[in-house]
């Protein structure tokens, strides 16, 4: 058995990840999913609480990458003011 408390946070990319919650459920064939409800905050951009599906910590790193990334590059090309106002 393995129990998390949570919420936890964790660095990632240079940011922190907030994962508040889990929920594990079986998918039609069988197999495990997780519905994992997470926040990133990137210096002083914080998004809104939102909600990814994945099999493994694996596919969390991977989907979270990319959530990073375009995080990063709206800042890029938007500006820290307008891109709070879009995520947060």
């Amino acid at each position: 058995m393995k129990l998390t408390i949570l919420p936890m946070s964790f660095e990632l990319e240079g940011c922190t990840v907030y994962i508040l919650e889990t929920i594990k459920t079986k998918r039609v064939d069988g197999s495990e999913e997780y519905h994992v409800t997470v926040k990133i905050k990137w210096n002083d951009i914080e998004s809104k609480v939102f909600s990814l599906n994945v099999r493994d910590n694996k596919e969390l790193k991977a989907k979270l990458l990319v959530e990073i990334s375009k995080m990063k590059l709206m800042k890029y090309i938007l500006g820290d003011e307008l891109t709070k106002k879009i995520i947060g």
